[in-house]
C-alpha cells in the first residue's frame, strides 16, 4: 500500500473513515439485533428524578442508565442518543488504531468488516465498554498503575459488566507463557466443548443463581466445528505461529494484545456451551485482531509474502462483510433485501419493514400515544360533548377525569353524563350508580338513579346487584384461530404488524352477550396480545391490547395498551382513555 500512502496521509485517511462511518451511524435505522431493544429500554427509563432512575431498569448497569438519563433530560431522541454512542465508538476505535496499529489501513478495514455492524451500531453497551477498556488499558499512549487500571475496569463495568473478564488478564500481564503452554491450554479448551455443560446446568436450574445461567444456554456438548469456532481456531493458529516475534515487538501494545487475544480464544471455547456467553467473554481478544493481524503481515519483509498476507486479509474481510450484512438483515427482522435496507434510513424510516418484538412494542406505543394525543387534545379543549339531559343514552360507564382527579360517568357514545364528582370509582348496575363512602365506623353505599337523579334506599343494594348479574351472564365459546381468520384480517393494522408465520399460538373467544363478537388471543415473538373482532372477523379498531375485558352489559369493553386503558363501545370507537394512575 505504499503508493496509496503517498496519495493520502494517515491523518486524512482516518479522519475520512471516521466521517464516513459517523454518517452511516447517524443515517442507519433499525439496523442490528439490538436497535429496537435499546429503543425500548431508552423509552422505559424513568427520568422524573435521579432516585427514580436508580430504581428503573435495575438489570441494566448504572453507567449506561446514567448516560440515557442525561440524554433524556436534555431532550435527545433515542436515535440521536444511539448515534452519539455509535459515533463515539467509531472515533475511539480509529484513535486506538492510530496509536497502536502498524498498518492503519488494514486495521480500519478489519474493524469495519468484522466489528462495526455488531459492536458499533448494535451492541451499544458492550461496544462502548469494550473500546473504552481497550483504548485506555491496551494503548502505547497510556501507562497506568495497577490500582488505576482496576478503577478504569470498574468504570467500564458500569457500562457492561463483561469487561471484568479483563481483570485476571491484566493481573497476569507480566507473565509470558510458552508456546507449548498456550497450545496445551487451547487443546484442553477444545476438548471442553464436548462436555454437555448446558444439560448439566439445565438439570440444576432449580438451584439459586445457577438457574439464572440457563437463560444464556443455547446447547451443550456440540463441539467446535462450526463457522465461529473454525474462524477462531484459524486466528489462534495464525497468532500462535508468530507468537515469539509478536511478544518481542518493540510496540508494547502488540505484546499485550497478543496475550489477550490468545487467552480470549481459549476462554471462548471453554464457554462455547453458550454461544452468547462465549462471544461476550471473548470479544476483547477477538477485537484485538484488528491490530495483531496487520502487525503479522508487516513482519514479512519480502514484498510478495506481505502482499499475499494483505490479499488474504482482504479476501477474508470481504467474506466477513458479506456474512455480517446477511446477519444484520436476519437479526433486524427486516423483510427485504440489502438494497432496501440501505435505503431505509432515518430520513426515510419505515418501521413496517422490521418484524421483531421490540419494534412491535414501539409501534404499539406510537399507536396508543397517538390515540392519547387525539383524546386528551379534545378533553383539554372541552371538545368532548355532554349528553342531552333528556336523552342521556342507553348505557353508562364510570371513568376518571384528570382535571378534577375524580371519577365521573359517560354513556356508550363517549358523552359526559356526570363530570368528575366521585372520590372513588363508582360501580354502575344498569341505571343505578353505587358510590362507596366512608361512614363514622364503617363503609356506606349511596345508590342513585342516573336518569332521574333520585336516591335509592341502601337496603336495595343486594337485590340490585343480584338482578343485574343474572341478566348479564355471558355466553362464551373458544375456537381455533386458523388461516382463514388471518386472511379475513388482511389490510388491518394487526396483519401489518404481525406476519402469520410469526404467530406462535392463537385462539378466538366467541361471545354471544351482550352481542355477538370475538376476542383474538395471539402470542407472537414473546408477547401475548388481544384484539376485538366483530362477528365477521373484522377488527373493531386498530388497537392491540396487552389485556382486555369482555364487553359488559353496558356494551363497553376495556383494553389496556402499552400506555393507557381504552374504553371501547360496540362499534370499536375509543370513547375514553385513562392513563395509568401512579
Amino acid at each position: 500500500m505504499s503508493a496509496f500512502n503517498k496519495k493520502i496521509s494517515k491523518k486524512t485517511f482516518l479522519i475520512s473513515s471516521a466521517v464516513i462511518l459517523a454518517i452511516v451511524s447517524f443515517l442507519r435505522f433499525g439496523v442490528g439485533a439490538d436497535y429496537f431493544s435499546y429503543e425500548y429500554l431508552y423509552n422505559e427509563l424513568d427520568v422524573k428524578s435521579i432516585g427514580s432512575m436508580l430504581d428503573s431498569l435495575v438489570f441494566i448497569e448504572f453507567g449506561f442508565r446514567a448516560l440515557m438519563y442525561i440524554s433524556k433530560i436534555v431532550g435527545l431522541s433515542y436515535h440521536t442518543f444511539a448515534s452519539i454512542i455509535s459515533i463515539a465508538i467509531v472515533i475511539l476505535t480509529l484513535a486506538w488504531i492510530n496509536d497502536n496499529s502498524e498498518n492503519y489501513q488494514l486495521s480500519t478495514l478489519l474493524f469495519y468488516t468484522l466489528f462495526y455492524f455488531v459492536w458499533a451500531i448494535s451492541a451499544l453497551r458492550q461496544g462502548l465498554a469494550l473500546i473504552l477498556a481497550m483504548y485506555l488499558l491496551f494503548n502505547n499512549k497510556y501507562f497506568f498503575k495497577m490500582y488505576q487500571k482496576v478503577l478504569i475496569l470498574l468504570a467500564c463495568a458500569s457500562l457492561h459488566v463483561s469487561v471484568l473478564i479483563l481483570l485476571p488478564i491484566i493481573l497476569l500481564r507480566d507473565y509470558t507463557p510458552s508456546k507449548k503452554t498456550l497450545m496445551i491450554l487451547f487443546g484442553i479448551s477444545l476438548v471442553i466443548t464436548f462436555i454437555p455443560f448446558g444439560s448439566i446446568l439445565g438439570a440444576l436450574s432449580s438451584i439459586p443463581y445457577i438457574g439464572k445461567l440457563t437463560h444464556y444456554l443455547e446447547g451443550s456438548g456440540r463441539g467446535f466445528l462450526d463457522f465461529p469456532g473454525i474462524v477462531r481456531i484459524l486466528f489462534f493458529i495464525g497468532i500462535w505461529l508468530h507468537y515469539d516475534k509478536l511478544i518481542e515487538s518493540k510496540n508494547k501494545s502488540i505484546r499485550d494484545l497478543t496475550l489477550l487475544s490468545l487467552y480470549s480464544f481459549i476462554i471462548y471455547f471453554v464457554f462455547k456451551f453458550s454461544e452468547l456467553m462465549a462471544a461476550r467473554f471473548s470479544v476483547f481478544g477477538y477485537f484485538s485482531v484488528i491490530i495483531i493481524f496487520p502487525s503479522i503481515v508487516m513482519l514479512y519483509e519480502k514484498r510478495q509474502l506481505r502482499m499475499m498476507g494483505m490479499a488474504g486479509l482482504m479476501t477474508f474481510s470481504s467474506l466477513s462483510l458479506y456474512k455480517e450484512m446477511k446477519t444484520v438483515i436476519d437479526q433486524s427482522g427486516f423483510r427485504g433485501g440489502l438494497v432496501e435496507l440501505n435505503k431505509n434510513t432515518i430520513l426515510n424510516a419505515d418501521r413496517g419493514k422490521f418484524f421483531n418484538q421490540y419494534n412491535l412494542i414501539a409501534q404499539r406505543i406510537e399507536l396508543c400515544k397517538a390515540n392519547e394525543k387525539e383524546f386528551f387534545g379534545k378533553f383539554e379543549s372541552d371538545a368532548i360533548p355532554y349528553a342531552d339531559k333528556n336523552n342521556l343514552g342507553d348505557h353508562f360507564q364510570s371513568v376518571f377525569f384528570p382535571d378534577t382527579n375524580m371519577y365521573g360517568i359517560i354513556n356508550d357514545k363517549g358523552e359526559i353524563v356526570e363530570r368528575g364528582i366521585y372520590r372513588y370509582r363508582p360501580e354502575i348496575y344498569g341505571d343505578i350508580v353505587v358510590e362507596e363512602t366512608e361512614g363514622t365506623s364503617f363503609k356506606r353505599f349511596v345508590l342513585k338513579n342516573i336518569r332521574t337523579g333520585e336516591y335509592v334506599p341502601e337496603d336495595q343494594l343486594s337485590a340490585t346487584i343480584d338482578n343485574f348479574t343474572e341478566e348479564t351472564k355471558m355466553r362464551t365459546k373458544w375456537i381455533d384461530f386458523d388461516h382463514y381468520t388471518y386472511e379475513q384480517m388482511k389490510g388491518s393494522l394487526f396483519a401489518e404488524l404481525i406476519p402469520e408465520e410469526d404467530i406462535l399460538t392463537s385462539s378466538i373467544g366467541k361471545y354471544g352477550s351482550p352481542f355477538f363478537y370475538e376476542i383474538v388471543e395471539v402470542t407472537a415473538y414473546t408477547q401475548t396480545m388481544y384484539i376485538y373482532l366483530d362477528d365477521y372477523y373484522n377488527p373493531l379498531n386498530n388497537s392491540i391490547y396487552y389485556s382486555i375485558t369482555p364487553y359488559g352489559s353496558n356494551f363497553i369493553a376495556i383494553g389496556k395498551t402499552s400506555c393507557s386503558s381504552e374504553y371501547i363501545n360496540r362499534n370499536g370507537d375509543i370513547i375514553w382513555i385513562e392513563k395509568e394512575q401512579k
